[in-house]
């Protein structure tokens, strides 16, 4: 369904309407099951709300994103995929402000970062706001910041700058966690010999080393001799 010619000054009715009818009562529940969080999920394909997303680009966006999302998964997750569309720098910083203490769960975390292209376009202003993202003890502000770390940053470039960002944290939250685990197997599998010199020095919790070994062991892109270098070097 076109949603380009929608000015969504009634709310988000149709759009509702048209999700219920496309929703799999057997995806709902699987979601429900892997996003926990206090909120309603429908049952939508990704696929299909990056579709609709297109769609509500091409049209009046901004009176979409000025809209009620009413704790549904879906409708929030749509306002990530036509932020992350966003052309112009400045006003993507502005929404991607906006929506930040709307991300209460990782899979809209993820989905809105890994859309969010524009984010190349001026890394120093978004390795900075990762910084003070991580500055509070916030399962999902932390998590925001990893995910844009490990999507746009492990690099020559930023590589000691990460190293240097990360190595004092510590949080009991899961979600924040796994995505710093994930962040570590992505720098080991893109530059293994520094991230072992890293590793050697720095030690992080066991719930994390143990995300990450699995993560790297689990890649295709680390050789043999260096899943292996963990089992001797980096145990937990």
């Amino acid at each position: 369904m076109d949603f380009k010619n929608v000015d969504w000054k009634e709310g988000t009715a149709p759009l509702l309407t048209y999700l219920n009818t496309i929703s799999e009562p057997t995806y709902r529940d699987f979601l429900k099951k892997i996003t926990p969080g206090e909120f309603t999920i429908l049952g939508v394909r990704i696929p299909i709300l990056r579709n609709i997303a297109k769609t509500i680009y091409a049209g009046n966006y901004k009176n979409f994103l000025a809209t009620d999302d009413e704790d549904i998964y879906e409708l929030k997750l749509l306002k990530g995929l036509v932020i992350g569309k966003i052309k112009d720098l400045e006003e993507y910083k502005s929404y991607f402000n906006e929506f930040i203490p709307k991300i209460d769960n990782w899979a809209i975390c993820d989905t809105f970062l890994s859309s969010s292209k524009i984010i190349t376009e001026d890394r120093p202003y978004f390795f900075d706001l990762s910084r003070k993202l991580l500055q509070p003890r916030d399962e999902y502000k932390n998590r925001i910041a990893f995910v844009i770390l490990l999507d746009y940053f492990v690099d020559r470039e930023y590589l000691n700058k990460i190293f240097d960002l990360i190595k004092d944290y510590r949080s009991e939250h899961y979600y924040s966690n796994m995505a710093l685990a994930w962040l570590l197997s992505v720098m080991y599998a893109k530059f293994p010999q520094e991230t072992k010199e890293y590793l050697l020095k720095n030690m992080f919790d066991i719930e994390v080393s143990k995300y990450m070994i699995r993560k790297i062991k689990d890649s295709y892109r680390v050789s043999k001799e260096d899943k292996a270098w963990l089992d001797v070097n980096y145990t937990v």
